[in-house]
């Protein structure tokens, strides 16, 4: 199969700036504009839903966490107990940051679907992105910080597990909470470091910048509808 623009795949003819396209077509690429917007809405509800039913667990673990803590010695095997539930919490967030991942790609479809359709009907709205000047065009991404939130939390739960864990084997091996107290601090610098790096937490916004007045300018974001899309080869194994 040669390779075919966004418009030939989606509605066989023309191009999504209206050029080419019949009636039937042009009604076509309306209604898929039209769903494109209402199953992003629908992706974005569905993201910050997934967000609350996954903190809600996580309050579930730290709180079970510090009342089998709070219970101390009363509690037979209690650090066996703390790492089990730590490698529980920490494979349940690393799962949760794999849902937002996802949630996050479904949306992105939806927004380039926008894209490509909305200049045949309602201009450059979604690629023109203003802003004042003294922000530098600096947005910070929500979904890139729900994201270190989830590596913070698995820094935090693998940090109990391997304590915990520690604790129950070797709870009188002094060289080994030495090597434990000199290591961490290295470890938990150089970890939230890297969450926390604002350069990576920033939307990577890049087109055309075009100043609109003495403290505002615009990002044009130019999506090429025409892009050529070559098919995918597949295995026939």
């Amino acid at each position: 199969m040669p390779p075919r623009t966004y418009a030939e795949i989606m509605f066989e003819e023309g191009t999504t700036t209206g050029q080419g396209l019949t009636l039937e077509g042009k009604n076509r690429a309306k209604e898929a504009y039209q769903k494109a917007h209402d199953v992003r809405k629908f992706e974005i509800d569905l993201y910050w839903k997934r967000a609350l039913y996954f903190w809600a667990f996580e309050g579930a673990f730290l709180t079970a966490y510090g009342i089998i803590l709070a219970k101390g010695t009363d509690v037979d095997g209690q650090f066996y107990y703390l790492a089990v539930l730590s490698l529980f919490a920490l494979c349940f967030t690393y799962l949760w940051s794999l849902a937002l991942k996802g949630s996050k790609q479904w949306q992105e479809n939806w927004e380039l679907h926008i894209d490509f359709l909305e200049e045949c009907f309602s201009g450059n709205l979604y690629k023109t992105v203003l802003y004042r000047k003294e922000k530098k065009g600096n947005f910070y991404s929500v979904s890139r910080i729900n994201e270190r939130i989830t590596y913070l939390f698995m820094l935090i739960w693998s940090t109990t597990f391997v304590g915990s864990l520690l604790k129950e084997l070797v709870p009188h091996e002094e060289w080994v909470w030495g090597m434990v107290l000199l290591l961490a601090p290295v470890y938990l610098v150089a970890t939230l470091l890297w969450i926390w790096d604002p350069y990576s937490l920033r939307t990577n916004l890049t087109g055309w910048i075009q100043p609109l007045s003495d403290d505002i300018e615009c990002i044009y974001r130019e999506a090429n509808a025409n892009t050529v899309i070559a098919p995918v080869e597949t295995s026939s194994e």
